[in-house]
């Protein structure tokens, strides 16, 4: 399970990488326009060094977990942009762009996805959970109310209810 600062680079990184994807939009897919295009190849190289940056934050374990990813080559990336402006490669950037952040998204989204629990609730209990200072969402459906919280507020979750652990997880 990943503690909250974890958690929080791993949402970053996704954020970071879904920017990445409106850059290539706004490129309109084409190497060509990104590469003629300082503003778009500054905007890129200020999310891989948060990337980079934020990758930082997270334990050995966690980037063993995420195994597919290259976080040496992460880090790298970040220290060239943000220590060697000059010796950019534009067409190795667009290539990480277009074929690694996709890949990284995909690992650090299914990675948050695992860090949630879910229980079903009535509107007592609800009304309750709103009052604390612990974070969820809430989706309703066929009369019943289901929330998504992170694993490490279950426990007091369940001591705020007084109930025991979830049984299932239903889909969100």
């Amino acid at each position: 399970m990943l503690n909250k600062k974890e958690l929080y680079a791993l949402k970053h990184i996704t954020k970071y990488c879904e920017q990445l994807g409106e850059i290539k939009q706004r490129a309109e897919n084409s190497f060509d326009i990104f590469s003629n295009d300082k503003i778009l190849q500054l905007s890129a190289g200020m999310c891989i060094i948060q990337i980079g940056e934020l990758s930082t934050h997270l334990t050995e374990q966690t980037k063993n977990n995420l195994s597919s990813i290259p976080w040496k080559s992460i880090k790298d990336m970040r220290n060239i942009f943000a220590h060697r402006y000059g010796t950019i490669d534009i067409a190795e950037t667009w290539n990480t762009i277009e074929n690694r952040i996709p890949s990284l998204l995909a690992a650090c989204s299914a990675e948050i996805e695992t860090n949630f629990a879910y229980a079903e609730i009535n509107q007592n209990q609800l009304e309750i959970l709103k009052k604390e200072k612990v974070q969820f969402s809430i989706k309703k459906k066929n009369n019943k109310i289901c929330i998504r919280y992170y694993k490490f507020d279950e426990e007091k979750i369940n001591n705020i209810l007084k109930s025991s652990p979830p049984q299932y997880k239903p889909k969100l």
